[in-house]
């Protein structure tokens, strides 16, 4: 009787570990997936009912809401076009912009750019009690993240941190010259920015462009359109809250509690601890390649 108590008390067990061995495989092959439901929309603009959720700066030329309804920005000079809404801990912006080139000895194709988690450090709860009329050295002094599409006259890419005291570190691997990382005229770019604790990333069309991991990164700020001498035609402008749910710590408990039983109980059983030694890493693997 002791004998059949005991082979039952370790088929349970066993039971017991490979289903959460098997919950805890399921976790891992559906990240990705709950990664990308668990964001909600929390602001949204079509341009349909003007721009009073938006701070202008620039000095010479024309940003309105054109017939069709888009935000259109056709300046002489430069330009910032801000979301008034401060912006904190995770989120994803993304919206659609065009270089318009009607005429080309008018409209340049150049400089699709944006700033975020922009900020004064003299002044980190108001970023607009300073008067400023789009000129790019005026943002020297803010702690910002930039990317430019197609600056310089559409020779090249690139992405910046603002430190707040002017530096602005150039490092090689930011600048692109590749013909895909530039602008087309009168094509749609589809762009994606996502901000996650101390890493971010910048995507257009799909294409990874910048994943910057920050060492002392920016908390929060300001988000903007940024463009120079050029015009522009923006849509669709969508921000989403991003929340990242805890790991079930309980469900990997039960399983190294079953695991630790069963092996010093029944020594025959150390492979298992082999087993779920090799799922512990490879879900570890996934944790780091399978962020947004």
């Amino acid at each position: 009787m002791l004998n059949y108590k005991i082979i039952r008390r370790k088929k349970y067990m066993l039971y017991i570990y490979f289903l959460t061995f098997i919950l805890q495989i399921s976790c891992i092959s559906s990240k990705k997936n709950s990664i990308q439901n668990n964001s909600h929309l929390i602001y949204q603009d079509n341009f349909d009912k003007g721009l009073g959720n938006w701070f202008l700066e620039y000095s010479h030329g024309k940003i309105f809401i054109n017939d069709s309804k888009k935000l259109e920005i056709d300046v002489n000079e430069g330009a910032s076009i801000w979301y008034k809404e401060k912006l904190t801990g995770n989120y994803t912006i993304e919206y659609e912009a065009t270089v318009i080139q009607h005429d080309i000895k008018k409209d340049r194709v150049s400089d699709l750019n944006c700033f975020w988690k922009a900020k004064d450090p003299n002044n980190p709860e108001n970023l607009f009690s300073k008067a400023r009329n789009g000129n790019f050295n005026e943002y020297n002094s803010l702690e910002l993240y930039y990317a430019g599409i197609g600056v310089h006259n559409n020779t090249r890419t690139r992405f910046r941190r603002y430190d707040g005291t002017g530096n602005k570190p150039l490092l090689p691997e930011h600048d692109l010259y590749d013909e895909i990382y530039l602008l087309k005229p009168n094509e749609i770019n589809d762009i994606k920015i996502i901000v996650r604790d101390n890493r971010v990333k910048f995507y257009r069309n799909e294409r990874l462009i910048y994943d910057f991991l920050d060492k002392n990164p920016i908390k929060d700020g300001w988000f903007a359109f940024r463009t120079y001498k050029s015009h522009l035609e923006i849509d669709n402008f969508k921000i989403y809250k991003r929340h990242y749910p805890v790991k079930s710590v309980l469900l990997l408990d039960v399983n190294w509690l079953v695991i630790l039983f069963l092996v010093f109980t029944y020594p025959k059983y150390h492979y298992i601890m082999c087993i779920n030694f090799c799922t512990y890493i490879l879900s570890f693997f996934f944790n780091i390649f399978m962020k947004p």
